[in-house]
């Protein structure tokens, strides 16, 4: 949607507001797309950081780097399934194991917020009834903790 790809009526109803340029967004943690997900994105100019066994298979630094040389500010959209289901299991889809880790999460965000202004943000996809123990919600908790210091600082 921020992309402006869907919801059309909606950009049109809202005046001078436009849709994010495709080449302004960037996703990070994807480790599964169905073969849509996948022809879309190849037509795309969004970028992609896939994350494999915990580890990204791109240099987060250098596009986060290049991106801050193209933008100003962000919006910080964080669905939960980016982070690994050991610490994160109470997600509206099935987890697919091999995501973020905790620290690596709030690293991504100190360095987006240390190069980028933060606009808004949210965090979606928390589902209590798969979250073992409250895992997912401390997690996070943590998450909105660390964005807190950033809209504390700006």
């Amino acid at each position: 949607m921020i992309t402006g790809h869907c919801y059309r009526s909606y950009w049109a109803q809202i005046g001078d507001n436009t849709p994010v340029l495709e080449s302004a967004t960037v996703i990070f943690g994807v480790r599964d797309l169905d073969p849509a997900e996948q022809q879309r994105f190849q037509q795309s100019q969004i970028r992609m950081v896939k994350w494999r066994d915990g580890n990204p298979q791109g240099n987060v630094q250098t596009i986060l780097d290049d991106l801050s040389k193209r933008v100003h500010e962000f919006y910080l959209h964080i669905d939960l399934d980016a982070l690994d289901p050991e610490i994160a299991p109470g997600i509206v889809d099935d987890p697919v194991p091999g995501g973020l880790s905790l620290h690596q999460m709030e690293d991504l965000i100190r360095a987006m917020c240390c190069r980028l202004r933060l606009r808004a943000a949210a965090l979606t996809t928390y589902n209590p009834g798969r979250d073992h123990d409250g895992k997912t919600l401390r997690v996070s908790l943590r998450v909105l903790e660390v964005l807190a210091e950033f809209t504390r600082a700006s």
